[in-house]
């Protein structure tokens, strides 16, 4: 007489199917985790490049910020004469003109050239 279980004379007599059954099981379910591991890897990379982009992004805004703040603003020089008037048009004449070669070339002495030339004419007066 057979004392057993029915169950376990089941098993028993299908235990190659058993396990196949079950090795096919864990089969799906590997795959299934290396699947959803992948989906993960992949949704972590675009997360990773998405902070990537935005990092770079904020590199260039302040990179812009620091040029626009640190930019020279030059402002032309003639913006004062709203006219023109008779000694701004003489001084640009005398930028303008070609050197002499009596006139004097320190920016020193400019100042006193004016009296040069009266004292000058006054030399040549009372000779």
């Amino acid at each position: 007489m057979n004392l057993m279980h029915p169950i376990n004379q089941y098993f028993l007599k299908n235990k190659d199917n058993i396990i196949i059954q079950q090795g096919s099981i864990l089969k799906l379910r590997n795959e299934q985790s290396k699947q959803n591991f992948q989906i993960k890897i992949d949704q972590n990379q675009e997360n990773i490049n998405q902070i990537q982009k935005i990092k770079q992004n904020k590199k260039l805004i302040n990179i812009k910020c620091f040029i626009v703040l640190n930019q020279k603003i030059y402002k032309k020089k003639n913006l004062f004469y709203l006219r023109s008037s008779t000694k701004f048009d003489r001084l640009v004449q005398f930028a303008n003109a070609e050197p002499k070669f009596n006139a004097l070339s320190i920016p020193i002495l400019l100042c006193l050239f004016k009296y040069l030339i009266k004292y000058n004419e006054l030399g040549r007066k009372n000779q």
